[in-house]
């Protein structure tokens, strides 16, 4: 079984409720479910639980202070913008992944231009993957400087008002 990081954005101060209570609701699903990182205003977990179910159980039984759960689905040696450029296509062309929404947060990549964004989303109309009403994904250097690429599989809804 595939195990996987997951990034959670947390109301700040609130880290330390969201972790037991994703802990929590995971464990019986995944005993191996495991607290990677805490910091402010987000926690890493390790999980085997994959994308969908774990978007189906936050759904099911949302977590107080939760803002957002973004699922890693590809680690990336930033080093070269090129091959980090071509794995990401790749990911989504050879999965056959459909993207409705990309967002991009590279610029303190070096040798980031606009230019790639708009060469990987024209690889993917190419490809016929862009479809609206589907996945939405975040493309983001992390601490370390590998580049990140994520599915967004929950985000907590706005309070009507």
């Amino acid at each position: 079984m595939d195990c996987h990081e997951v990034i959670v954005s947390v109301e700040s101060g609130h880290e330390n409720r969201v972790a037991r209570d994703l802990l929590d609701l995971l464990f019986p699903y995944d005993t191996s479910v495991n607290l990677k990182e805490k910091k402010a205003g987000k926690i890493i977990l390790n999980t085997c639980i994959d994308a969908e179910a774990l978007a189906n159980l936050l759904k099911k039984y949302p977590v107080r202070h939760l803002l957002k759960v973004k699922f890693v689905v590809r680690r990336i040696p930033g080093s070269d913008i090129n091959k980090v450029v071509e794995e990401i296509v790749s990911f989504f062309t050879q999965n056959r992944v459909p993207v409705g929404k990309i967002s991009v947060r590279l610029g303190k990549l070096e040798g980031w231009k606009q230019e790639f964004y708009t060469q990987i989303m024209e690889r993917l109309r190419k490809a016929g993957l862009l479809n609206t009403n589907k996945g939405t994904y975040t493309i983001e250097v992390d601490e370390h400087g590998d580049v990140l690429l994520t599915e967004v599989v929950y985000t907590r809804e706005s309070p009507k008002t």
